[in-house]
């Protein structure tokens, strides 16, 4: 039995399948989801959505530029109240693997955040009352992220991801002659988020 099975094996044709074959993503996609940041020190929990377009730059790494938008509170105990919104546009580079049916993944990426607050009026009251600050914004600023998700039939993806950015808060006072200061104190946003998305192929 032995002999024949190696007989068989050395007749049988050598087939070489490229990996791409049976492990592979869309080469051009489309993804538009939704989802929620996590509650933490800094944020109350908050809601996000957006779109990426992804590039298979060569099996089994992809490439992907997305924008969203997020909003969530402010709860930091250092930082004034208010209502943090973000625009971000973001850049990652992902690793896959997998088959049509479920395909796992992780990346790094980088973010801009383009970041406005709305602070709260009694916030704001006592900002100017006790510390003259007659105004607080939030600076745009770069961040980093850490993701990880599964896609089901190239068609639904389940995505967790890290990200932390570092915006200083801006205080200004206004005097009365005319003149003013501004004074940067640093902020930082450790947010984990939780998105669903729908793939489009392209």
């Amino acid at each position: 039995m032995a002999e024949a099975l190696i007989v068989m094996f050395s007749f049988a044709p050598v087939v070489i399948v490229p990996p791409e074959v049976f492990d592979t993503a869309n080469e051009y996609s489309l993804n538009i989801y939704g989802g929620m940041q996590t509650p933490n020190r800094d944020l109350r929990a908050g809601f996000e959505f957006g779109t990426k377009l992804e590039f298979r730059i060569v099996h089994p790494y992809l490439l992907r530029f997305g924008i969203d938008y997020s909003e969530a509170e402010v709860t930091d105990p250092f930082a004034p109240r208010g209502r943090k919104s973000s625009m971000n546009f973001n850049l990652d580079a992902l690793a896959y693997r997998g088959r049509k049916g479920l395909i796992s993944y992780v990346g790094l990426g980088v973010a801009f955040g383009v970041n406005n607050l709305q602070v709260a009026s009694e916030t704001l009251d006592s900002l100017e009352t006790y510390l003259g600050v007659t105004h607080v914004s939030l600076k745009n600023s770069f961040g980093y992220r850490i993701l990880m998700g599964l896609r089901f039939e190239e068609l639904f993806v389940f995505e967790v991801s890290f990200q932390q950015a570092n915006p200083d808060y801006v205080y200004r006072r206004d005097f009365s002659n005319g003149d003013y200061s501004l004074e940067e104190i640093d902020g930082t946003f450790s947010v984990a988020r939780v998105n669903l998305g729908y793939l489009f192929k392209l």
